[in-house]
């Protein structure tokens, strides 16, 4: 259980408006250990590419600052909206352009 509020933090940390360089440096390694308690608990089905990640999250947050600023979830949940809207596929611009301004 510690592991998993580890790794909340850790995202936490990472995902953050203000970012400390030396606080993502002892981050980076904290990631490390974190997914190494992770493997004593989980199978290694669970770990992917994505759980692999993580080590090199603080890096780049380093390098290109805050990654709120980068990510694409605020889009995609705009258009999971916009898609929300289409009633008739065959025609989807204009579906979707027509429940948008009923919307409005």
């Amino acid at each position: 259980m510690s592991c998993i509020i580890e790794l909340s933090n850790i995202m936490k940390a990472i995902c953050g408006k203000v970012l400390i360089v030396k606080e993502l440096e002892k981050v980076q390694d904290r990631a490390v250990l974190t997914l190494y308690n992770l493997e004593k608990i989980f199978p290694p089905s669970f770990f992917t590419i994505i759980m692999h990640l993580l080590i090199h999250l603080p890096h780049e947050a380093k390098l290109g600052r805050p990654i709120f600023y980068r990510w694409m979830y605020p889009i995609e949940r705009f258009l999971c909206k916009l898609k929300s809207y289409c009633r008739n596929k065959r025609y989807l611009e204009g579906s979707i352009a027509e429940g948008y301004l009923a919307k409005e």
